[in-house]
């Protein structure tokens, strides 16, 4: 009798030992994201929770590698709601780049150690949902596949592992830092910074606005002049070119009275190219000490036609170099085949084919000729007139485009992000280059009439 107890017990143990193994085996854990909610029909994912990649005994990882880079360059994918179906390309522009810039050595050098973790690297986490803020609610709390990838710089091991996440839900976002990362382009004495989570400021209590003002005449809303100023990392140097030109331009206004006009929200013009083009020697290198760090920056508004003005501080932070290229704009398409502006997200940088030095627009040895091209097809990029033009220093988008006339299904094009790339024949002095800047655009859908 004991001993078929025994027996039992040592069943009972033996089974109860297996299903706790095999428990353990499929309950790995699970990565957990919030969704920040850029706009109504935009999100972000942001990693909350991260958690151990499990190693595979099939990785054959060396120890060290014959010269140049031996480091890991990392991403993770998600499949994370979505209006739009992903093609190859964007897929592709979601993995980001990868580049090694470090010289050759003839000595072996070890490998960086392996990480094991979500690491976000260029990995783009950016969705486009209609009705973003209520379309998640149905998706917090349900699991989500995700793919983590390691690619070793100078070698062909390519890793790749897969893992589940949950959005647990929207972020409490720290609404009070504006967030921007940096360029550098021809001029290695200058960076230009752009906005990666702008600031959401609620407005002082102590604000007082009048009962009306005058309206703009285009829109019969308030006219505000809004600017800020930013105490980023910089270099004085009288002898510096800053400027090109000034475009003075004025709000016409109406004979008719806004009525209560008010602030809303304090936040930050993403296009404010004069404050966010930024002089610095050795840029790239000089300001990798400031990654992370605050800086003050100054917020003023000014009502139209009034003496009343606004104003606040914040706290803004470069958190390290741009690793994806931003969508610059958004666009709608209208009953004419036209691409027509709907809204500027980002710019494009001034000194993006020369350094300001040589491109100085009254230099009157240089010369620059620009055209532009769209990838409506992965890879294809289709030559499109009047996309833009530059005024002074600055690359700005044109109001409107028309479309190819063999591009018949404008409906595909809904919800897609297109890459764009400015194509340039540059002559300085006696010399003459070509060179190119990639940039995308988002096209949202049908213009509202």
């Amino acid at each position: 009798m004991n001993l078929c107890i025994k027996k039992m017990g040592l069943a009972m143990f033996l089974c109860f030992g297996l299903i706790h193994s095999s428990e353990q085996k499929h309950s790995l854990p699970v990565a957990e994201f919030c969704a920040n909610i850029l706009d109504d029909n935009k999100y972000e994912l942001v990693l909350t929770r991260n958690i151990e990649i499990p190693k595979n005994k099939k990785w054959n990882i060396p120890d060290s590698l014959d010269g140049g880079c031996t480091s890991w360059e990392y991403n993770y994918l998600l499949e994370a709601p979505q209006s739009t179906k992903e093609d190859d390309f964007e897929l592709f522009m979601r993995k980001g780049g990868h580049f090694c810039f470090s010289a050759n050595s003839p000595k072996r050098r070890k490998v960086e150690p392996l990480k094991t973790e979500l690491v976000k690297g260029n990995s783009y986490l950016g969705y486009f949902l209609e009705n973003a803020k209520e379309s998640l609610k149905n998706y917090y709390g349900k699991k989500i596949k995700g793919q983590w990838l390691a690619q070793l710089y100078n070698s062909k091991i390519k890793l790749s592992s897969n893992f589940t996440a949950v959005i647990t839900g929207e972020c409490s976002v720290n609404s009070n830092i504006a967030e921007f990362c940096a360029e550098f382009n021809k001029d290695s004495n200058e960076y230009s910074l752009h906005l990666v989570k702008n600031l959401n400021l609620e407005p002082e209590s102590n604000w007082v606005f009048p009962d009306s003002v005058i309206c703009n005449v285009y829109n019969g809303e308030p006219i505000w002049e809004i600017e800020y100023s930013l105490d980023a990392p910089y270099d004085s140097d009288s002898s510096a070119f800053i400027g090109g030109c000034v475009a003075l331009e004025a709000t016409p206004s109406s004979n008719t009275l806004c009525l209560k006009p008010k602030i809303v929200k304090v936040n930050l013009n993403p296009i404010n190219r004069d404050v966010l083009h930024i002089h610095k020697y050795r840029a790239k290198e000089t300001l990798k000490p400031y990654y992370g760090k605050s800086f003050k920056g100054h917020w003023k508004a000014q009502l139209g036609g009034t003496g009343f003005t606004y104003e606040k501080s914040f706290e803004a932070t470069i958190v390290g170099p741009c690793s994806k290229k931003e969508i610059v704009a958004e666009y709608c398409i209208d009953e004419n085949h036209r691409l027509v502006l709907d809204k500027e997200l980002d710019y494009i940088p001034r000194y993006i084919f020369a350094p300001a030095s040589e491109c100085h627009f009254c230099n009157k040895k240089y010369r620059e000729n620009i055209s532009t091209s769209i990838a409506f097809k992965k890879g294809v990029f289709t030559p499109i007139e009047e996309m833009l033009y530059k005024s002074c220093e600055d690359y700005s988008l044109k109001e409107s485009l028309r479309l190819p006339q063999n591009l018949k299904k404008e409906r595909a094009l809904y919800g897609k992000v297109l890459p764009v790339r400015i194509n340039a024949e540059i002559q300085s002095g006696e010399s003459r280059r070509k060179d190119y800047y990639d940039f995308r655009i988002r096209v949202n859908g049908p213009c509202e009439k």
